[in-house]
């Protein structure tokens, strides 16, 4: 939530033309850290939750509230007016804005394993090396290779979700 509500500040200031700091957008995201935090666990349970109850509700929540972080952080809006705000930005274009979301997350998890499954193999032929058996535990620097896998996959994907999702706030 934190790296998604910085970004936004980064994105729309870079669409209007300008240039910020580190420190500047820190100083803005940093007095809505509470609400932003509020707002993304909401925008992120109660989907989750609806698409274990009912699938509909889950995948239409999922969608209307895309838009929550950017109008929170953008707008200086509370966490629950910017899920009303998103639910008002999304909702004329909801289609489009699921779709895009969808693809966006799709393309997320190719790249994750794009960049994860090279570190996951070299991993796992590390521990063979080092004469691990199937069944057995990995060595640390098999767990090793494996987690900085993950970690620069996330670090990737994060970014560019977030990057989607401010420019989808722009857009809408």
């Amino acid at each position: 939530a934190t790296l998604t509500g910085m970004l936004v500040v980064v994105i729309s200031e870079d669409v209007l033309g300008r240039r910020v700091t580190a420190g500047q957008v820190w100083a803005r995201i940093r007095p809505r850290l509470g609400a932003l935090l509020v707002a993304a666990a909401i925008a992120g349970l109660l989907p989750f939750v609806g698409l274990v109850l009912l699938i509909i509700p889950g995948v239409i929540l999922w969608g209307a509230w895309a838009l929550t972080t950017p109008a929170l952080m953008l707008e200086g809006l509370g966490p629950f007016r910017a899920l009303r705000r998103s639910w008002e930005l999304a909702w004329p274009a909801f289609p489009r804005v699921w779709s895009i979301r969808t693809l966006s997350e799709l393309l997320a998890i190719l790249m994750q394993y794009l960049v994860a499954v090279p570190f996951a193999v070299g991993g796992t032929v590390v521990a063979f090396a080092l004469g691990a058996d199937e069944g057995s535990e990995l060595p640390a620097v098999a767990l090793v290779v494996i987690v900085l896998g993950g970690i620069l996959a996330g670090s990737l994907t994060a970014p560019f979700l977030a990057g989607v999702l401010a420019l989808l706030y722009v857009d809408r």
